[in-house]
């Protein structure tokens, strides 16, 4: 019995932890678009990022820029980080790290 509720809520634990991976390719999406219509992760991207991410996925990720926070020429390409932190519910395991790269190419002429 005491097996069986364990198994459940691990299935449950793993699968929240996969919602969550698929939460940030969602938000990995997003940034990607407000690159290429900002010209690159500036000032006004970033804040757009930070709205959507508040608004939507209360405040979980952070984005660090690689390739600087100017606006690129066209069809430069940019380079950033997503960070996220996990937690399970039911099984007692050290936070989690959802770590995402991404690239994005300024569609800014």
């Amino acid at each position: 019995m005491y097996l069986t509720l364990f198994f459940i809520f691990a299935i449950l634990s793993i699968s929240a932890y996969m919602i969550n991976l698929n939460q940030a390719n969602d938000f990995k999406q997003y940034v990607n678009y407000q690159i290429e219509r900002g010209g690159g992760l500036n000032s006004a991207s970033m804040k757009k990022v930070n709205e959507y991410n508040q608004k939507y996925y209360r405040g979980k990720f952070k984005v660090t820029s690689l390739s600087g926070n100017a606006k690129m020429p066209f069809g430069e390409e940019v380079s950033y980080k997503i960070t996220g932190n996990y937690e399970f519910f039911f099984i007692t395991l050290p936070v989690q790290q959802i770590n995402t790269n991404g690239t994005a190419v300024s569609l800014i002429r």
